[in-house]
């Protein structure tokens, strides 16, 4: 997949910010608006608060926080991958209506007879809903037993709509739960019933049991709940569209439902965003972390370096003297072969600890300053993956 870079500049990127929403610029951007906070922080860039623009839109008075300096030079560097859709959809042309998919009378569809063998022998929670047998498939229902026919034979509506438009429902159990598939994505639904509570009087039996065992709760038993059949349908992905219908006394949420199936489509859509968006944060995440244990290791290097051009000096040092004390012998060191031998390969082993001379010494130096700007040095280096390890580490201490 092709990589999108942006290279923010500061002052550009303020001024985009205080003059239209967070998200609106990040949409621009093709970003999400949390990963654009991230870079305003990396760059020291203050926000509009809570309320800025809602203010600004009523007319009040509002102040607009001026850019601090730079304390040091920070630039940012955004990879993305060039994510490419292959055209987005008209939803309200596109999607075959509800009203084609039920044209022609139909039993029930099989998920929607597995859900209810699910349902038919279960028992009711302290709310009234009937629980399904965790052990067959069924969709995520949560009704009374009275609103059970309206809960299937709207699901069922639903799930010949969605496969009608090219989306797969699939049932869940006690362990995996049901799931709208669309694209590549996994869409939860549930549809619930709003359960009425009233209080009562506990039995004769019940209070005899709360003064017999006080720490067990009794608030419960307190209430009974009747069924409403007002039901309430949620999308339980985060997404930046409508996520939640509920009954009203004007419209019904079977009234909707092609809106639902829009929304589940939108959420697919942004559910993809993120992953793409996560998954480009993972790489430039890795690639900073390679960065950083690489730059690590250039000063430890370094370190060892100096070190050792240290020893050699003082090496150098010494030989020099002994030279000098040799020369001053009769003779000279003509008549010493073994003192020049030695005063021969103690400057050989010198030269061998001093890097200064070295080719290597500037190695790889071209790609550290191509890549310094993304980070500074008041960043920690972070811990290094053994995979990581045993690429980068090693290396001698001539550079």
């Amino acid at each position: 997949m092709a990589a999108r870079v942006i290279e923010w500049d500061r002052e550009k990127l303020y001024d985009q910010i205080w003059t239209r929403p967070l998200r609106t610029v990040a949409h621009e951007h093709g970003l999400s608006d949390v990963v654009l906070a991230k870079v305003c922080k990396k760059l020291h860039i203050p926000r509009p608060g809570v309320g800025y623009w809602r203010r600004k839109e009523c007319g009040f008075k509002v102040e607009r926080v001026p850019l601090p300096p730079a304390k040091e030079i920070v630039t940012v560097v955004s990879h993305l991958p060039d994510f490419q859709e292959k055209k987005p959809r008209r939803l309200s042309e596109e999607l075959i209506l509800l009203r084609k998919v039920m044209e022609a009378p139909k039993a029930l569809h099989s998920v929607i007879k597995q859900t209810e063998r699910a349902f038919a022998d279960g028992h009711t929670d302290q709310f009234g809903r009937v629980q399904a047998d965790w052990r067959l498939s069924h969709l995520d229902i949560r009704v009374t037993r009275v609103g059970m026919v309206r809960a299937l034979k709207f699901m069922d509506m639903l799930v010949r709509l969605l496969e009608a438009n090219n989306m797969a429902v699939t049932p869940g159990t006690g362990r995996e739960p049901a799931v709208i598939r669309v694209d590549g994505e996994q869409i939860r639904v549930i549809l619930k019933e709003e359960a009425r509570g009233r209080k009562r009087e506990l039995t004769r039996e019940e209070k005899r049991n709360q003064e017999k065992w006080p720490s067990s709760s009794q608030k419960d038993f307190a209430w009974a709940y009747d069924a409403t059949n007002r039901f309430v349908f949620e999308i339980e992905n985060y997404t930046d569209s409508q996520r939640r219908w509920a009954d009203t006394k004007q419209r019904k949420i079977e009234e909707a439902i092609e809106h639902i199936a829009r929304s589940i489509l939108a959420t697919a859509a942004f559910e993809k965003r993120r992953g793409a968006e996560r998954e480009a944060e993972r790489r430039e995440s890795e690639r900073l972390q390679r960065l950083r244990y690489q730059e690590q290791q250039r000063i430890e290097r370094l370190k060892r370096n100096a070190t050792a051009w240290e020893e050699a000096q003082r090496i150098r040092v010494y030989l020099a003297a002994v030279e000098e004390k040799a020369a001053a012998r009769e003779g000279g060191l003509a008549a010493d072969k073994a003192m020049s031998r030695f005063l021969e390969w103690g400057r050989r082993y010198a030269d061998s600890l001093d890097a200064t001379g070295s080719p290597n010494l500037t190695r790889d130096l071209s790609n550290h300053l191509c890549h310094s700007h993304i980070w500074t040095h008041t960043d920690r280096p972070s811990i290094v993956p053994i995979y990581l390890r045993a690429r980068y580490a090693g290396g001698s201490h001539d550079g």
